[in-house]
């Protein structure tokens, strides 16, 4: 079909050569043929229909995986950057937290491991301090942790 329609010029010069064999013997001189309206039949169109959208969803997952490709070598990146600074590492998760807080009415629950694992009391006092920089958020759980004795 798509061929057909590309092609329509060389149609019509082959449909005007077979139509002037057999009028030529009648006396009929063909000056013209043109087509104009060419009907598709239902089954085709379903077919190029099915066609067209598989292409197209073929061309969404190729650009996919090309961002996903992307993504991951921005992690890969990121991880060698923050592999070796395990204080950036908690921070950077800490910040992901506070990100996800921003929306209000969001809760988000930390295992006590991990609010363990800022270790030292130079490390929590740290966190404590980033905490009340961002007085927007309610920390009460966290500010209640974090308080001496």
């Amino acid at each position: 079909m798509a061929e057909l329609l590309s092609e329509r010029a060389t149609l019509e010069q082959l449909l005007q050569q077979i139509i002037e064999q057999r009028t030529n013997a009648w006396g009929v001189q063909i000056q013209a043929v043109e087509v104009r309206d060419v009907q598709i039949p239902a089954s085709l169109q379903d077919a190029m229909s099915r066609e067209a959208q598989a292409e197209r969803e073929k061309k969404a997952r190729v650009i996919l995986s090309e961002a996903e490709k992307e993504i991951a070598a921005n992690f890969v990146n990121a991880a060698k950057q923050y592999g070796d600074n395990q204080t950036a590492m908690t921070l950077r998760g800490w910040n992901i937290i506070r990100e996800g807080l921003k929306e209000k009415g969001n809760v988000v629950l930390i295992p006590t491991d991990t609010l363990n694992s800022l270790g030292t009391a130079g490390g929590a006092l740290a966190f404590k301090q980033w905490l009340n920089s961002t007085p927007r958020f309610q920390w009460t759980c966290l500010r209640e942790w974090l308080k001496p004795g």
